[in-house]
């Protein structure tokens, strides 16, 4: 479990279940650190293979258009998805004030930014003037 009140809400149901026929015979917890450092690692020519891979899947014009269409869907998506820095409330709900259009906007900054450093594989990332028109938002300067 990934959470000691989850975990102790399943021994219940267990113990309620099982009744004395269960019986608990160890816990044990990790860090997060702890975690990151058991994970197990890629090798640099495991990695070369899965870039290799990933590379020749790109060059098929049919995968990489359908991969375009799955990016651009999940980020028409995001403006109907509750966001923290926006209170809990959606992009679309959000542009409604100055302050959240504020900070909209300053998401699609930073997330344009991120594409054009390569966020994405192979070019590939949404069109972010798809998503400023669902938002009723004027186009970012070229």
């Amino acid at each position: 479990m990934n959470s000691e009140n989850r975990a102790k809400r399943f021994d219940a149901e267990i113990e309620k279940r099982l009744g004395v026929l269960a019986m608990h015979q160890s816990t044990s917890t990790q860090t997060a650190d702890e975690m990151l450092a058991n994970a197990p690692r890629r090798n640099n020519a495991q990695a070369k293979k899965d870039d290799e891979f990933e590379q020749a899947l790109l060059r098929d014009p049919e995968t990489k258009s359908r991969l375009q269409q799955i990016i651009q869907k999940q980020a028409e998506d995001w403006v109907h998805v509750k966001v923290p820095a926006l209170g809990g409330r959606t992009p679309l709900q959000a542009v409604r004030d100055r302050d959240g259009k504020e900070i909209v906007e300053s998401l699609l900054l930073d997330w344009e930014r991120r594409a054009d450093e390569g966020a994405y594989q192979a070019g590939i990332h949404p069109d972010f003037g798809a998503i400023r028109k669902l938002l009723s938002l004027t186009p970012s300067a070229p």
